[in-house]
């Protein structure tokens, strides 16, 4: 990838990043009437098309990497699977501690934002979250932003810290939970060095969270 693409793919990211936390906090502030507001949909246009922008040039200097391992969908739910073992695992254990859970802000919030737009919050969550977040912590930071380092672990643990904290973990548990997610994509990323890898684990990840909130009604 030339300097150029790299400053066009990191700069269509952030412009679809920035412009997509917009969109959630105008949905947070105003709920129904932001279906009346220009700029709502201009961020999110731009959201979409700097996603599209930045997918486009990260997927071809992606199909050119050597993958020693190719990518199977089985695997991103053998992934998944381990997963919710982990944190079975560790709520069983909080429990007979007498850890209680604490409520997560991040998922308490976007319960209250489906229930206000539950058609463009589902979009968002199932499709241009996973998208975004992908490309910006598991590719354009670690590629990027490596300093050169072996195998870019310096980038890819910034981008691993910054997803962490985006979310907002509560409680012990909370960050358990969103660092063994952060770990599984990013194990997802390295391990068959694909970045389609990752974002469908990711998006398959959130689907499932998705439809829990959709029963939940």
């Amino acid at each position: 990838m030339t300097t150029k693409e790299k400053i066009l793919s990191t700069c269509a990211a952030l412009l679809a990043f920035f412009a997509s936390q917009y969109t959630l906090v105008t949905l947070s502030l105003f709920g129904p009437l932001t279906n009346k507001m220009v700029q709502f949909w201009i961020a999110g246009f731009l959201t979409i098309a700097g996603a599209t922008l930045s997918y486009w040039y990260i997927n071809k200097d992606n199909k050119q990497a050597t993958k020693p391992t190719p990518y199977r969908y089985r695997y991103t739910w053998i992934a998944i699977g381990c997963y919710y073992l982990f944190i079975t695992t560790i709520t069983v254990l909080a429990t007979l501690l007498h850890v209680t859970p604490q409520t997560q802000n991040n998922q308490s919030a976007l319960n209250e934002l489906f229930k206000t737009n539950p058609i463009l919050l589902g979009l968002y969550i199932a499709f241009l979250a996973p998208v975004i977040e992908e490309l910006v912590f598991r590719y354009i930071i670690p590629k990027y932003l490596s300093f050169n380092t072996q195998k870019d672990w310096l980038g890819y643990t910034i981008g691993l810290i910054i997803f962490i904290f985006l979310h907002s973990p509560q409680g012990i548990l909370g960050f358990i939970s969103y660092s063994a997610l952060a770990l599984m994509f990013t194990y997802m990323r390295i391990r068959y060095n694909d970045i389609r890898a990752s974002i469908l684990t990711h998006i398959t990840w959130n689907s499932i969270i998705l439809l829990i909130m959709f029963l939940q009604g």
